[in-house]
């Protein structure tokens, strides 16, 4: 089976193929990608982007042989709710500031500076590939928030406030999909370039899991990704109970390569 999806605000096509372990290296992935290649033509793109892969698997082995290159290295952690996660969480907040949270919509006192810090996140490792961020705005924030609750997705936010300005310092978002109660999903935790160094990352993932446990007991795993290369939050992770899982490789190849190679 394959799919082909496109990120947004990207000319990027995103392929991935997955294989039945007992009909692998007989061509069937190299034939689904070669059909697709029509499509992507016509759409304008000019980079495939394959699928995340571990570094010493058969797929890795694969997109090298298409002409694939790694481009990005992330770190998979866990967070396997327990007791003895759960003595990792009394983390109180550095002087100075506030934690507040909400479900869903930013409130609207806050929703300026809360756009305004989302872009902190592009300081970290973001390897050397083509994808480039969304710009936040304003308007960006409630379209992406509205997007979400149409979709049934719940975001829980955590944002660390300076006392001092009443603005967005930091901010966590934990998210959960439909149906599917026992597992969360850490997305960004970004601190603006003025917080950092204050211990504040650390205190809004502890506070988002003694809020997020209290209120959903069903809570059994939560899963992050982060850059290989950043170590710094990988030892943020890890200090409040976050394994780590497996390490995948983002890959891409300009597609008049591909197309040399499933031609």
């Amino acid at each position: 089976m394959a799919t082909l999806g496109v990120r947004e605000n990207s000319k990027n096509a995103q392929v991935e193929v997955w294989i039945h372990p007992e009909a692998r290296r007989q061509g069937i992935g190299t034939a689904l990608v070669r059909t697709m290649l029509p499509t992507i033509a016509d759409g304008g793109y000019s980079t495939v982007i394959g699928m995340p892969v571990k570094p010493d698997s058969a797929g890795a082995a694969w997109t090298r042989e298409l002409g694939f290159h790694v481009t990005y290295t992330s770190a998979i952690q866990a967070l396997d709710v327990s007791p003895a996660a759960d003595a990792l969480w009394d983390v109180p907040v550095a002087p100075g500031y506030e934690l507040v949270r909400w479900v869903g919509l930013t409130p609207e006192h806050l929703l300026e500076s809360f756009a305004a810090a989302r872009p902190a996140i592009e300081d970290a490792p973001q390897g050397h590939g083509s994808y480039r961020f969304t710009a936040w705005t304003v308007e960006r924030v409630r379209e992406n928030e509205r997007e979400q609750l149409e979709q049934g997705v719940e975001d829980r936010v955590v944002a660390a406030i300076s006392s001092e300005t009443g603005k967005v310092a930091g901010l966590t978002v934990l998210r959960f999909y439909p149906g599917i109660r026992s597992r969360g999903y850490q997305d960004d935790t970004v601190v603006t370039v003025p917080h950092r160094g204050r211990g504040l990352g650390r205190a809004m993932k502890a506070a988002m899991m003694r809020w997020t446990v209290a209120e959903r007991p069903d809570l059994e795993r939560v899963v992050t990704s982060t850059s290989a290369e950043n170590r710094y939050m990988i030892e943020v992770n890890r200090a409040i109970g976050y394994q780590m899982v497996r390490i995948l490789n983002r890959t891409e190849v300009a597609l008049d390569i591909l197309m040399q190679k499933v031609t």
